[in-house]
């Protein structure tokens, strides 16, 4: 009868402590920043060194932390938004979180120990991966520059630019080339050129 108190005893306190490690003091400082390129996005964080009820956490053995599960969303303002994924991995700190398209993401991160129970989630950061910027066209296949009439129709030679000369915005789509803005202070002015305050324009590729 005395074995069998204490074997009940037993189990309900061992139960009453998981229970109190359901909410571990995960204080977890994140740190965000890419890896190679935009879409790759590294999560770092510090794992918690005492419970909810201020006793420590071991590093080894019943009761440490042997998971963290590492979640991504959206934002809605500084908070935690929408959860677009999730991954659990062993114990760690940190984790690269690949090909993100560009956009706001918040993060946060869980701890779970060896009795199975996950903390809180950590304090929540943001990261904006920005969408790659492509490098202006450069003149390549000719050095004449022409005047742009109102009407998008090619003028006349308004004077040359140096090859390799960095273009602006698409200005004309030909059938043989693309037209697009240069500056005018590239560009070697011919007579009609220094009379015009038309735009010029350059075949760029």
């Amino acid at each position: 009868m005395v074995d069998r108190i204490l074997d009940w005893v037993e189990r309900h306190f061992l139960k009453s402590v998981a229970l109190a490690v359901l909410t571990l003091c995960l204080l977890l400082c994140l740190v965000v920043y890419n890896v190679s390129n935009a879409a790759d996005v590294r999560v770092s964080w510090t794992q918690p060194l005492t419970n909810t009820d201020s006793s420590s956490i071991p590093a080894s053995g019943p009761g440490s932390i042997s998971q963290n599960r590492v979640q991504w969303g959206t934002c809605v303002g500084s908070a935690f938004g929408t959860q677009i994924g999730v991954q659990t991995i062993p114990a760690a700190t940190s984790y690269v979180v690949t090909a993100l398209p560009p956009a706001v993401y918040c993060f946060r991160v869980y701890a779970i120990n060896t009795y199975g129970e996950t903390s809180l989630a950590s304090n929540v950061t943001t990261k904006t991966v920005v969408a790659p910027v492509p490098n202006p066209p450069v003149v390549t296949s000719a050095t004449v520059v022409r005047l742009l009439q109102p009407n998008k129709s090619l003028g006349a030679v308004a004077g040359t630019i140096p090859l390799h000369t960095p273009c602006n915005a698409l200005a004309k789509q030909a059938k043989s080339a693309a037209w697009h803005y240069v500056s005018r202070t590239s560009v070697k002015l011919n007579s009609a050129g220094r009379k015009s305050s038309l735009p010029v324009v350059a075949k760029c590729a």
